[in-house]
């Protein structure tokens, strides 16, 4: 494959255990995130393989929080767009007629791009600063699967 950069981390807290106290936070920036859109994303997570729990809003709304702070305007992190090349060159990858992925990733590299792709996914785009937020997740769920 391709030269990828270090791995640059997510915000951590998306990876750490919910506490069992329910927090209130359901915003990313200025968007409410939807509980069925939630369950939806939690799933395809959890079919890329995703072990840890599923995401609470309460992480996702943190984290963004987290990756604005860091940012100090409303440009994409770093993290963000690091996963978002990798997006990229997965898709040419995808399309080179003479590459065929492994069966047992084929799936996976599927439901990732259509999720990329879909005209509505769980945070959208043109949420300032964390509109790929959701995107950058769904690849680093993926990404160890593919190394």
């Amino acid at each position: 494959m391709y030269a990828i950069d270090p791995r640059l981390p997510l915000p951590q807290v998306l990876d750490q255990y919910p506490s069992g106290t329910p927090h209130r936070r359901s915003h990313v920036n200025d968007y409410l995130l939807v509980p069925r859109e939630m369950e939806y994303f939690n799933g395809l997570l959890a079919r890329l393989g995703r072990t840890q729990p599923p995401l609470q809003t309460d992480q996702l709304a943190t984290a963004a929080r987290s990756l604005n702070n860091a940012a100090g305007d409303e440009s994409a992190s770093p993290c963000i767009e690091q996963r978002m090349r990798h997006a990229d060159l997965l898709e040419q990858l995808l399309q080179e007629t003479d590459w065929e992925p492994a069966a047992e990733v084929s799936c996976e590299l599927h439901l990732v791009m259509a999720y990329l792709h879909a005209s509505h996914q769980l945070i959208p785009d043109t949420v300032p600063g964390v509109g790929q937020l959701d995107q950058a997740i769904v690849i680093d769920t993926v990404w160890p699967k593919l190394a």
